[in-house]
C-alpha cells in the first residue's frame, strides 16, 4: 500500500519523472536517491516476481540517469542479449510500455527472415492473441543523437498498427518502404528535429552529419536505424488503485502474451 492506502503506487512515486530540460548537480543528486529509492522499494519487488515467471536467460533493472523520465526492466533470452529481440518494461510518468523490442541491424534482418520464411506462423500467433486495444505494433526509424556509445537516438514512428492490422505482410511491406527510402525518412527525422527545441543545436548537428556535408555515411545500412517493437501501453491510471500483486499479474500477463513473438524473432 501507499501512503494513502490506496494502492501500491501512488501519484507521488511517479514525480521524480520531471522531464527537466536542464538540472544542477544539486536537482541531479535528488533524482539520483529518488530514483534509487523507487527503484528499490517499488519496481524490484515485481521485477523479482517478472524474473521469476518470465524464466528469461537473463535480465537487467535500471532508470535513465540522464533525464530521469523512465525506469526500465529488460528480459533476455539469448546470450546476445539487446542485439537479438528481447522483452522491455519501460515505467514512465504517464504510462507502462510492455514491448519486444528488435532495434539492432542482424536482429531487424533475421526478424523480417523469419516473417518471409514463415508468415503463415507469425499470423498465427497474433491470431491466438486475444483482442486487446492497448496492443499496438511500430516501426520506428532509429538515429543516433551522438558519437561513439550512442546510447541516446531519435526516434521517429514510421508506422502503427491496431492488433487487427498487424500482420507478417503488413510488417514486411513497411520494413521494405523504409529500406527503400531511407534517405527521405532521415530528411523527414532532421526537420522535425530543426523545429523541435527538446533537441537541441549538437544533437541536431549530429544527426545532419549522417548524411550531409563532408563526412556524412553516403549510404548507410537501413536495418542499423530501424527499431520494430509490439507494445502493450497500459495508462498509468490503471495501476494507481491496485495491490502489488495485482499490478505484477498484469505486467506477466502482457509480457507471457508477447514471448512468443520474441521466441519468433530469435529463431
Amino acid at each position: 500500500m501507499n501512503s494513502n492506502g490506496s494502492g501500491y503506487f501512488s501519484l507521488q512515486d511517479f514525480d521524480l519523472f520531471c522531464h527537466l530540460p536542464e538540472m544542477n548537480e544539486h536537482e541531479k543528486t535528488l533524482l539520483t536517491e529518488q530514483s534509487e529509492r523507487f527503484l528499490k522499494e517499488k519496481i524490484k519487488p515485481i521485477y523479482t516476481m517478472l524474473r521469476d515467471g518470465l524464466g528469461c536467460r537473463t535480465s537487467r533493472i535500471g532508470y535513465d540517469d540522464r533525464d530521469f523520465s523512465y525506469v526500465h526492466l529488460a528480459f533476455f533470452d539469448t546470450p546476445a542479449e539487446e542485439k537479438d529481440t528481447f522483452l522491455n518494461l519501460f515505467i514512465g510518468k504517464r504510462n507502462i510500455q510492455i514491448i519486444t523490442n528488435t532495434e539492432y541491424p542482424s536482429s531487424i534482418g533475421r526478424f523480417y527472415q523469419n516473417l518471409k520464411n514463415d508468415p503463415e506462423g507469425f499470423d498465427a500467433l497474433l491470431a491466438a492473441l486475444p483482442p486487446d486495444q492497448r496492443f499496438t505494433s511500430r516501426l520506428y526509424t532509429k538515429i543516433p543523437l551522438g558519437p561513439v556509445g550512442w546510447d541516446e537516438y531519435y526516434f521517429q514512428l514510421v508506422v502503427k498498427f491496431s492488433q487487427n492490422q498487424t500482420s507478417a505482410a503488413s510488417i514486411m511491406r513497411r520494413i521494405d518502404g523504409v529500406r527503400a527510402g531511407f534517405e527521405k525518412a532521415m530528411r523527414k527525422g532532421l526537420t522535425t528535429m530543426e523545429i523541435d527545441p527538446r533537441y537541441g543545436e549538437e544533437a541536431t548537428a549530429y544527426y545532419k552529419s549522417f548524411y550531409q556535408g563532408r563526412n556524412a555515411k553516403k549510404s548507410p545500412e537501413p536495418d542499423a536505424f530501424m527499431a520494430l517493437r509490439f507494445e502493450y501501453l497500459i495508462p498509468l491510471s490503471d495501476i494507481l488503485s491496485p495491490d502489488r500483486d495485482a499490478v505484477a499479474a498484469v505486467w506477466m500477463q502482457c509480457a507471457r502474451r508477447l514471448q512468443p513473438i520474441m521466441t519468433f524473432g530469435n529463431r
